[in-house]
């Protein structure tokens, strides 16, 4: 995965007319760097690409072992920050003047580019006073294009990580059980997903009133009782074939459901399942988001009130990654869809002091049409 991203990158400088792309990370706060090399580093890190050379790593020599065994990467070490500098400067002197060199910070922190903001200011400062005659610029250009549709390596990473999900949800009725916290059952799910990779993100689980919160935070205090909803949102991180996640979302429910109950839960899986059908390339992705609100409205919900959420978000290395927003409201809802962007399609209902009803699937945009990568059961399952 590594060569391919790598490519992937250098023949977008060739494209964009940037002589170089540089990362400074530390503590891994730049996810850009576990893109391109598939391995976290705890340290301090700066990677170097530029359109022909192979990249080169400067790392400390404690996690200098980490990269050793890297095909097509140079890597060099330093022992101390005086060393670490001079490394840098070392490698920005191929550079000649007025070279444009790419950054992953941007000039506007609070601007729709924000999630490109990953260096400090100061470092931002340093660099601009140390190369007065290098252009540095904001990746996010750049990285809108690397990221936005995913490589081979990526797309079948997200299908395992969807898979190592699936495994989970699946078995929730036999480690579920009525009595049981919002934080006992969270935790069981983060323990498994630990054994594959690790959560993607910080595990929603909602019971009865609480799973009308989209965002719901797990308590210890609210326990699973009988005749109620459950929802579970869920995801698993892993970086090998590549970096990439998961994230889905499951409703059970305690007991014999409700009429109410299924009502909502046919009227959220026929909104996904509609949207899933439609996804191709070529169409904007509000047009999901016009679908799903539609079969909502179809079933007898008032959408506009009951359904508060985006219909779904690009998935990638980050949860929500760059990419199109599927909701009429976001800005970046007209953009087309495209082979190998990875998406989340995911209505749902909530309704106060009942629960709420969220199915998540994850998708793949094809040549054609879509391919699933995760599914929903089409029935409201229960835990007895």
């Amino acid at each position: 995965m590594t060569a391919e991203r790598i490519k992937h990158s250098q023949e977008l400088l060739k494209e964009m007319n940037y002589d170089g792309w540089v990362i400074l990370t530390n503590h891994g706060q730049d996810l850009h760097a576990l893109l391109l090399l598939g391995k976290k580093n705890p340290g301090r890190l700066s990677v170097i690409v530029t359109p022909n050379e192979n990249p080169h790593i400067i790392v400390s020599q404690m996690e200098a072992p980490i990269f050793e065994d890297m095909i097509g990467i140079e890597v060099s070490s330093y022992s101390d920050t005086k060393q670490l500098v001079e490394q840098i400067k070392n490698e920005f002197s191929q550079f000649s003047d007025n070279s444009k060199i790419i950054l992953d910070y941007v000039d506007d922190p609070l601007g729709r580019d924000d999630t490109f903001d990953l260096m400090t200011y100061g470092e931002v400062t340093k660099l601009k006073t140390m190369f007065p005659e290098i252009n540095f610029e904001p990746a996010a250009p750049f990285l809108k294009k690397l990221r936005t549709k995913k490589t081979e390596a990526e797309i079948k990473a997200h299908e395992i990580a969807c898979k190592y999900t699936m495994e989970i949800l699946e078995d929730v009725p036999n480690f579920v059980s009525v009595g049981m916290s919002e934080r006992d059952i969270l935790s069981e799910i983060d323990c498994r997903s630990k054994k594959v990779g690790e959560s993607a993100f910080d595990t929603i689980v909602g019971i009865g009133p609480d799973a009308a919160s989209p965002h719901h935070v797990p308590s210890s205090f609210e326990k699973l009782g009988n005749d109620e909803l459950l929802l579970i949102d869920m995801g698993i991180f892993i970086t090998d074939p590549s970096p990439a996640s998961s994230d889905q979302t499951w409703t059970f429910y305690t007991g014999r459901p409700t009429e109410q109950a299924l009502r909502m839960y046919e009227a959220v899986y026929e909104a996904k399942e509609r949207a899933i059908k439609a996804a191709k390339p070529g169409i904007p992705a509000y047009t999901l988001d016009e679908i799903t609100r539609a079969t909502i409205e179809e079933f007898g919900f008032d959408e506009k009130k009951l359904f508060i959420h985006a219909t779904g978000h690009p998935l990638g290395i980050e949860v929500h990654d760059v990419g199109p927003i599927i909701s009429k409201k976001s800005p970046h809802s007209e953009q087309l869809l495209e082979p190998n962007m990875v998406l989340t399609v995911e209505p749902g209902l909530y309704i106060k002091d009942l629960g709420g009803v969220r199915l998540e699937d994850d998708i793949v945009i094809t040549k054609t049409g879509c391919k699933r990568l995760s599914y929903t059961p089409p029935e409201l399952i229960q835990i007895r």
